[in-house]
């Protein structure tokens, strides 16, 4: 009696190989905590990770595969398309900073986005990949530290004034005791 033994050939072993690889990487995208959107040659979105739909409330089901510009997100379209263009026009990056939107809870809130043609620099495509972050926190804390400076700046110049003011009054104060004590 013979035995078969069944061992995977090479084919099988090289796509189940190229099946971990593919896994591994969407364990990468998904694990990454900016926003992470592709888009197609024909505007449609081709990835949506969580900090995606995180950011702006929309599932990636409901964008994955529709055209972009008709997602639901509430910020000004016109900048983000121009930028796209220039991102394909160009074939290098453009950034977007402080892209105001509406937050899923009805905030406001800054994202700042870098765009990033897809393919090598011989063939442009038309992909373009939006990289972004919601820098909301970020900007009030700037804010914040300018005010603050500011009010230091305030500080140091009223006590300065109050100096100045203050001499010539000791000054005058103490020529009037001298010329009473005299």
């Amino acid at each position: 009696m013979h035995k078969h033994v069944h061992t995977a050939t090479a084919t099988e072993e090289q796509v189940m190989g190229l099946c971990r690889q593919i896994e591994e990487q969407e364990c990468i995208l998904k694990a990454i905590p900016s926003i992470l959107i592709t888009i197609d040659e024909s505007d449609r979105v081709t990835h949506w990770n969580p900090s995606a739909t995180a950011v702006f409330g929309i599932p990636a089901d409901q964008a994955l595969g529709q055209p972009f510009y008709q997602c639901p997100i509430h910020w000004d379209w016109k900048i983000v398309k121009r930028g796209i263009e220039s991102c394909r026009r160009r074939g290098t990056q453009v950034k977007l900073e402080d892209i105001r939107y509406t937050r899923p809870d009805g905030n406001e809130g800054i994202v700042g986005i870098t765009l990033s043609p897809l393919g090598d620099s011989h063939e442009q495509d038309g992909r373009v990949l939006l990289l972004g972050a919601d820098i909301t926190e970020r900007r009030l804390i700037e804010r914040q530290l300018a005010q603050a400076l500011k009010m230091e700046s305030i500080g140091r110049l009223a006590a300065g004034i109050a100096h100045e003011i203050n001499t010539p009054t000791q000054y005058v104060g103490d020529n009037v005791r001298f010329l009473q004590d005299a």
